[in-house]
């Protein structure tokens, strides 16, 4: 087989053997780690031009027969005196030896030899074996090749350093190996003959192109390039540990391809599993002890932790570690050097679950000792599941603040629930982890959060901490909650008291307590308390100077805004106020402040657009990938309410894509408002997948309920001929909005669909009286948007001049909108009725507005009865999409089942990147979650179309 890499060492090696041919011999020492190619190397020289015509003596030595007496000796030169033919030969070459060597060669001799202590009989064997290599060199050069001559037995180690003090005069070639960092290695005879090499070759690990062509010599087939990758990551290019690797995966039938790269890193060969251990147990108890301690600090190579944890002095300790180095059982990580994952992993199966506990617990007592982060110390005591006191608490709680201020939620939860196996059952110690736990959860996992207070609040004795707890729910979560939940948080709020007659951070927190009682009730306006009376108790200019302020205002405001009792103009001016100290960050969507998004866009506010925008920024620098999610619902919804539907379009998919990573906190939102994009546009193709639209399940809450109407009869509308069903639908949904006191004509225009079925069956009169009502609403709300629409609609009712007289008042209200595409609407209803009436060219300036207005603002509707063909805005792409290299290990391991943290610490990245890729990959492929990804890579369907505007994923 060909050596890979080796060119310069395997010339150097032709031409010591070339100066041998001329009596000019030499040694050449062969050093290196454990597994780097050494014996193969020394293997080699058979090979090598000229070395057919040389007398080849080979022997390998072994920690096993170190006590055997010119064990080596007798390797190298028994086979070649019984491999002679020529008696004339052999007596040529024993001529002069034969005596003093025979002791080594005859069985008589041997316990004579072995008792001979003295010097000079010693010295008479070593003498006459060296005149039968010199007396074999009459016939040509001759060739030594001993591997591990660290473990060479001290008689044969005589004899070669007599020998190769004679080489510059002889035709002999002496090539010998070295495990560098064996402790024998260092020992006087074998310095002795070491030093007297001419060259010393090191040879290096593979590269990463030197591994590709090892995998095809040992699998017989081209290897793929992320399988490649993955054997050179695993095994640092080590040609011992590749070996072993790619005849295991041979052995099991595994081809090198990209889509085995996974199991590459999971694999530990039992050959080399055994070599490992055997390499240990030969150096004594301190460097398997250090070993061991290593095996659980991933982090520190610092010889005073790995000697605590060791259990041996420092100085063995270190004596140890260099052993080990020198092995090459160490690899860098980052600026620590730590054992080599494959030989970690051997390290620890020869552990006990016990042995590797302590030894957690060693090391987690072993870096607090030597002041290392609160997350190192967590990392050994997330290993242990053995209760280890109160004062790990205090660890795991410092080390969850580091990880979320590094932005790492996931981990700091997982060190907190860690910390409740220390907390006692029933006692504050755990209600208040319980706290913390549900704090993080809020961005997350909110009924986890909702759990977290649920569990913690009874266990917490006074008024003020159990309303600490319960704010900690973040007030969008509140409306979803269970009964019990609702129950739980109106008891807390009873029991600190109002806050109007709190004072200080009571009196805050009984504000945002009040906020969160008042959002049990957010999906249902009548259930709340009256806002409006709360408002007037604030007064004109509510303070907005802390976050509890400025939350009870945004739940009041939207309360009011659902409802349409206060004029858009007298909210807009409030929620302005709120606006200016709010900061647009990502974490806003698990605030209130969505809540206020979509008050200020129902108000027609200008200012929202450019502060969702900078929240946009903000998440894309942060690869805030959920929150990004939910901001796009809400620009989504700006858009939807100020008539931008191009943009309203473009940022609902890109929720609807990006909710698929996790549908739990995001989906609901994104659903709803694409199902509004699809109406409002009239695609209601879009529809389609969206099962909240479809499904037969009953909603109880009465709000909704009519949402999960309309949506349905959007779909009957556009898709039967049975307009009397769709009218119906729509009706039925306006009462159930009714009851739930959802009046507002911005948030679910379900009159103005109804008016046009009641127009399309012929229901004049009905269809007037709607239209009347819809102005009223209209009018009572204020935004220009909303009352220009209500002007059309009655306009188009209108016959003659009264008709055309309404619909220029429409218009005229609805220049000052921020709304332009219910401008195009107006101004395509009014020409059209002017040239009805015989005014084409006024009607042809109204149509010429109309048509780059529906450009603008992307208006499907009004571009289709223009005969304008929008751009789409949404291509879908026209290749086929393919994994990159990152998204497939990423998603190989989520359909494999790991959760986002096991593939980050598989993968050695952060757990952000992990959801980058998935949502990556989610959106590429058009993918709910987990569990299509298995499905489509189970079937080897890589090329699924992405994800469009008509290509929608069943979530």
């Amino acid at each position: 087989m060909t050596l890979l890499e080796r060119d310069d060492e395997l010339n150097l090696l032709a031409s010591a053997l070339g100066r041998a041919e001329q009596a000019k011999g030499s040694l050449v020492l062969i050093g290196g780690p454990l597994g780097s190619g050494r014996s193969a190397l020394l293997r080699s020289v058979r090979h090598l031009p000229g070395a057919a015509t040389a007398t080849v003596l080979q022997a390998s030595a072994s920690v096993l027969e170190q006590n055997y007496a010119f064990g080596v000796v007798r390797q190298l030169l028994e086979p070649a005196l019984a491999g002679v033919t020529d008696d004339h030969q052999r007596d040529r070459w024993l001529a002069g030896a034969a005596g003093l060597a025979r002791p080594v060669f005859s069985p008589r001799h041997t316990d004579l030899l072995t008792a001979a202590k003295t010097v000079s009989v010693q010295r008479a064997v070593i003498l006459g074996l060296g005149a039968l290599v010199e007396h074999m060199s009459d016939d040509g050069p001759v060739v030594v090749l001993i591997d591990d001559l660290q473990w060479v037995d001290e008689p044969s180690l005589r004899w070669l350093a007599h020998l190769v003090s004679r080489l510059s005069e002889l035709p002999v070639l002496v090539v010998v190996t070295e495990r560098q960092g064996d402790p024998r290695a260092a020992g006087w005879l074998v310095t002795q003959v070491s030093g007297a090499a001419a060259h010393t070759l090191q040879p290096n690990p593979l590269s990463l192109s030197g591994t590709r062509a090892f995998i095809v010599q040992e699998m017989g087939e081209a290897a793929q390039e992320e399988f490649v990758a993955a054997c050179h990551d695993t095994t640092y290019g080590n040609p011992l540990f590749l070996k072993a690797v790619s005849l295991n995966l041979r052995k099991d039938g595994i081809s090198p391809l990209d889509t085995h790269a996974d199991l590459v890193r999971t694999r530990r060969p039992p050959l080399l599993r055994q070599v490992l251990i055997d390499c240990f147990h030969q150096y004594g108890d301190a460097v398997r002890d250090c070993a061991s301690a290593m095996s659980v600090l991933e982090n520190t190579d610092a010889i005073e932790v790995i000697s605590r944890v060791a259990g041996v002095e420092p100085e063995q300790c270190s004596d140890a570690v260099v052993i080990m180095q020198r092995l090459g059982v160490l690899v860098r990580r980052g600026t620590s050097k730590t054992l080599h994952p494959m030989v970690r992993d051997v390290v620890e199966d020869t552990l006990s679950a016990e042995q590797r506990e302590r030894l957690h617990l060693k090391a987690a007592e072993a870096l607090e000792r030597g002041g290392f982060p609160a997350e190192s110390v967590a990392a050994q005591l997330m290993a242990v599941t053995v209760p280890t006191g109160t004062r790990a608490i205090g660890t795991l709680r410092a080390a969850a603040d580091t990880a979320l201020a590094r932005g790492a939620p996931d981990t700091a939860s997982r060190y907190l629930r860690r910390a409740l196996l220390d907390a006692s059952p029933a006692g504050e110690d755990r209600a208040r982890l319980l706290v913390e736990l549900a704090g993080i959860a809020n961005a997350t996992d909110v009924g986890a959060a909702i759990r977290y207070i649920s569990s913690a609040v009874p266990l917490l004795r006074s008024a003020r901490e159990r309303a600490v707890a319960v704010v900690r729910i973040a007030t969008p979560a509140i409306a979803d909650a269970p009964p019990a939940i609702r129950g739980l948080i109106s008891q807390v709020a009873s029991d600190l008291g109002d806050p109007d007659e709190l004072i200080g951070e009571d009196h805050q927190l009984g504000l945002q307590l009040e906020a969160r009682v008042r959002s049990l009730g957010r999906a249902d306006a009548l259930r709340q308390p009256d806002p409006l009376r709360r408002l007037d108790e604030l007064g004109p200019n509510p303070s907005v100077d802390t976050p509890a302020e400025r939350e009870l205002l945004i739940v009041l405001l939207y309360a009011l805004m659902v409802s349409a009792r206060k004029s858009a103009a007298e909210i807009g001016r409030l929620g302005a106020l709120v606006l200016e100290r709010e900061e647009p960050n990502p974490s806003h969507v698990h605030m209130a402040m969505p809540l206020l998004v979509w008050t200020l866009a129902a108000a027609e506010s200008a200012e929202v657009s450019s502060w969702l925008d900078r929240a946009v920024l903000r998440a894309q620098q942060e690869n805030a990938v959920l929150e990004l999610a939910l901001i796009r619902t809400e620009q989504a919804t700006v858009g939807l309410w100020t008539g931008r539907f191009r943009d309203a379009k473009v940022a609902a998919v890109e929720a609807y894509e990006l909710a698929a990573l996790d549908w739990e906190t995001a989906g609901s939102s994104a659903a709803m408002v694409f199902a509004g994009v699809a109406i409002a546009t009239g695609d209601t193709s879009l529809l389609r997948g969206i099962p909240m639209v479809h499904s037969p399940d009953p909603v109880a809450d009465a709000g909704l309920a009519g949402l999960h109407r309309m949506f349905r009869a959007a779909v009957a509308a556009a898709t039967a001929t049975d307009q009397r069903g769709a009218l119906e639908h729509y009706l039925e949904s306006g009462r159930q909005l009714e009851r739930s006191n959802w009046r507002n004509p911005v948030l679910f225009p379900w009159r103005a669909e109804a008016i046009q079925l009641h127009q399309a069956v012929g229901e004049l009169n009905a269809a007037r009286a709607l239209a009347e009502e819809n102005f009223e609403l209209a009018v009572e709300w204020g935004t220009p948007a909303v009352i220009g629409q209500a002007q059309r609609i009655i306009g188009g009712l209108c016959e003659g001049a009264e008709g055309v007289t309404k619909l220029r008042e429409a218009v005229a209200t609805l220049e000052s909108s921020l709304n332009r595409s219910e401008l195009a609407h107006a101004l395509l209803a009014l020409a059209n009725r002017l040239r009805a009436n015989g005014d084409s060219a006024e009607a042809a300036y109204h149509l010429r507005r109309c048509r780059q207005l529906a450009i603008d603002s992307g208006d499907y509707r009004v571009a289709s009865q223009l005969g304008v063909r929008l751009p789409s805005e949404i291509a879908s792409a026209e290749e086929r999409p393919v994994f990159s290299t990152a998204e497939s290990k990423v998603a190989g391991l989520a359909a494999a089942g790991l959760g986002n943290q096991q593939i980050a610490d598989q993968l050695g990245v952060g757990i952000r990147a992990v959801q980058k890729h998935l949502t990556n990959v989610y959106r590429k492929f058009g993918l709910r979650g987990r569990g299509e990804l298995g499905e489509m890579l189970r079937q080897e369907t890589p090329d699924v179309p992405r994800i469009s505007s008509n290509s929608r994923p069943d979530v």
